[in-house]
């Protein structure tokens, strides 16, 4: 045991700008404090600037870090890892950059900031690493940055623009579903007068956009730039240039000629046909409804279940969506043996397995449910829940989908176009159906928690 602790401290020997992005790298925080004080101290004794830690070896180690993803010699744990110690040692370093910055105003310096802008990562994503990194590279050049912080709704960071006569809006996402809610954003830029009138710019970043993706789906919707930064390097140049007097109108002028281009590009790709909803409607899933006698309930109306006890909960987790989450493929327990994976998914498993003992026995969150039992049938596409047996008085019309696209032929037939609706018996056909729903959640008390880890700088 000793001689492989020895080992693995090898790195321990180097010089302190290697040993800072060898730890972000390999995800170690047990030393970022004392390393990250030392190469400040170091570099201000030579006449540097605190920023220098943070634009030298840890974005060396992030880009080692984005390469190594890329390439798939890295997964999504071990980046989770590596983006936590640069939090940790952005966070020792912002009281410096602060200090840096009243100093140069008290000394004469400009305390005019070169423009303002209001950041945020968008509602349903909770990742805002990369945004903090961007906000504090954009802080000290001189931009004056509002970081809205994670989860926040569109309304609200409009609101917060308007107060704060932003110059730019900022948005940054890590999940897919992120994407949506920045089309959805840049939609209700457009629809406000005073966004599209001023033609406030608008920057998208993080892991899951692309100039692709910005370019197709979410400049279309605003009339203002709309701009993708790949990373936390390009945020200054690109805002800069956005709010230069002399270069700004020819950087968005060339900004959208690439975006027609793309555009066209994307549009001359192969896409898959569809069929109006009407003949969607003629094919669908046809069900004989004559023969079926459908289950009644033991009981009509909604249940709520309180207190479930967490440890009766984890024997029936699904762990194989757990590594999926982490961008590991396979499926439990065969994954832990995998040949590509299988040594970073036993790290994570056994991360899991500790945390969750923790929270098991602190009695961290609680966990609840309700369920519900309701009369019900469907009319076209909708489906109608009544509140009792007479079925006299709907208690909710719920609105589904149905496929549009055109369904392949197999063995003589046609594919049906399906809609949720078709799987409740029609009004119509006399047949009293029903409709069970449940909702579950073990969030209560997770905010608390949340705020413990962050306040760690370990969220």
């Amino acid at each position: 045991g000793g001689a492989k602790q020895v080992e693995n401290l090898v790195w321990r020997e180097g010089p302190v700008r290697e040993r800072l992005t060898h730890a972000l790298v390999h995800g170690i925080t047990t030393f970022i404090e004392e390393d990250t004080e030392e190469l400040r101290a170091q570099i201000m004794g030579d006449g540097g600037r605190p920023i220098e830690v943070i634009e030298g070896p840890l974005m060396d180690g992030m880009n080692v870090v984005g390469d190594l993803f890329g390439a798939g010699k890295m997964f999504l744990p071990q980046v989770v890892k590596s983006a936590r110690v640069m939090k940790q040692a952005v966070a020792i370093l912002i009281p410096y950059i602060e200090e840096e910055k009243r100093l140069h105003i008290a000394s004469g310096g400009e305390a005019k900031a070169k423009g303002k802008i209001v950041m945020a990562t968008v509602k349903g994503d909770v990742h805002d690493i990369g945004k903090n990194i961007v906000t504090v590279v954009l802080q000290c050049n001189n931009f004056e940055v509002a970081n809205m912080g994670v989860m926040v709704p569109c309304a609200e960071i409009l609101k917060r623009a308007k107060e704060e006569k932003a110059d730019i809006v900022g948005l940054s996402g890590l999940i897919t579903p992120s994407l949506e809610e920045m089309t959805y954003v840049a939609q209700e830029m457009q629809r406000d007068d005073y966004f599209r009138e001023r033609q406030i710019p608008l920057m998208i970043g993080g892991a899951t956009t692309s100039r692709v993706h910005t370019a197709v789906k979410i400049a279309p919707h605003y009339d203002g730039p709309v701009v993708y930064v790949p990373d936390a390097s390009r945020s200054v140049s690109v805002a800069s240039s956005l709010l230069s007097d002399e270069s700004a109108k020819k950087f968005i002028q060339d900004l959208r000629d690439d975006y027609v281009r793309i555009r066209e590009q994307h549009a001359n790709k192969k896409a898959s046909p569809t069929i109006s909803l009407v003949a969607a409607r003629k094919n669908r899933e046809l069900i004989d409804w004559s023969t079926y006698v459908p289950e009644k309930p033991k009981f009509i109306g909604r249940r709520v279940f309180k207190n479930f006890a967490l440890s009766d909960i984890a024997k029936y987790i699904d762990w194989t969506p757990f590594f999926q989450t982490w961008d590991l493929a396979g499926k439990f327990p065969a994954i832990l043996d995998d040949e590509i994976v299988g040594v970073e998914a036993r790290k994570v498993y056994a991360d899991a397995q500790a945390l969750l003992d923790k929270l098991i026995k602190g009695q961290w969150l609680q966990a609840d449910a309700v369920v519900a039992f309701y009369p019900a049938n469907s009319v076209d596409d909708d489906i109608v829940l009544y509140s009792d047996e007479a079925r006299q008085h709907p208690l909710f019309v719920w609105h589904n989908l149905r496929q549009q696209s055109e369904r392949p032929v197999v063995d003589g037939i046609r594919r049906p176009n399906r809609c949720l609706a078709d799987y409740v018996a029609p009004k119509d056909s006399a047949v009293a159906d029903y409709l069970g729903c449940f909702a579950v959640t073990t969030g209560h008390g997770v905010d608390k928690k949340v705020a413990e880890f962050q306040a760690k700088h370990d969220d």
